[in-house]
């Protein structure tokens, strides 16, 4: 489940629950869609989040690639499986994780 909250020049996705493969597409979806209202940044919310599985990472990836210096991606400290998949791939510094959005 996704939730979308505009706050100013931010647009914050809130993603809830699990988010594995059966939900890559409607994440992709939503985060084009928040992309192309050209908003200065966006902030992808993993603190509701349970769990990521690679096909996320990748579409992470895409994004962070796609918005550059517009895209953070925020996980709470106490997410530790979300931070244990980030490091063991290196992605920290690359996805601008940071603990609190």
């Amino acid at each position: 489940m996704l939730d979308i909250e505009p706050r100013g020049e931010t647009t914050v996705v809130r993603v809830i629950g699990e988010c594995d493969f059966g939900s890559r597409d409607a994440l992709t979806r939503t985060l084009a869609e928040v992309a192309a209202t050209g908003v200065p940044r966006v902030i992808v919310s993993l603190d509701a989040c349970e769990y990521i599985d690679s096909s996320i990472v990748t579409a992470l990836l895409q994004y962070r690639n796609k918005l550059r210096e517009r895209f953070v991606l925020g996980v709470p400290e106490d997410r530790r499986s979300i931070h244990r998949i980030l490091a063991v791939l290196g992605l920290h510094a690359t996805l601008d994780v940071r603990p609190a959005v």
